[in-house]
């Protein structure tokens, strides 16, 4: 079921994408940092049930993001013991946006 629907699947490719961005990108220093249509694009080819969708990959991935935006998330303002420093954290996707960490 989880295979037919596309968005549920990408948000698997985005689990192995930080994958392997945090444990085998920083191990070997000659792997390619791609970005998550990269990573996408070579998981569809290599996988039997999603090779006939890659060449949807742009749109699907669209339809993704998209989904990821609406649901809600919760963060957190964390200040030192002072109440004079707060943590930023800066976008991955977009390296201009900071803001509060959080997560879904």
């Amino acid at each position: 079921e989880q295979r037919e629907d596309l968005v549920r699947v990408l948000f698997a490719v985005e689990l192995a994408h930080w994958f392997f961005i945090d444990f085998y990108c920083e191990d070997y220093n000659d792997l390619h940092v791609c970005n998550i249509k990269e990573f996408a694009q070579q998981i569809f080819l290599h996988c039997p049930f999603l090779r006939d969708y890659v060449h949807n990959l742009d749109i699907i991935l669209s339809r993704w993001r998209g989904y990821k935006l609406s649901v809600p998330t919760y963060g957190a303002v964390l200040l030192d013991p002072t109440y004079e420093h707060v943590l930023l954290v800066r976008g991955f996707y977009n390296r201009e946006s900071w803001g509060f960490p959080k997560g879904k």
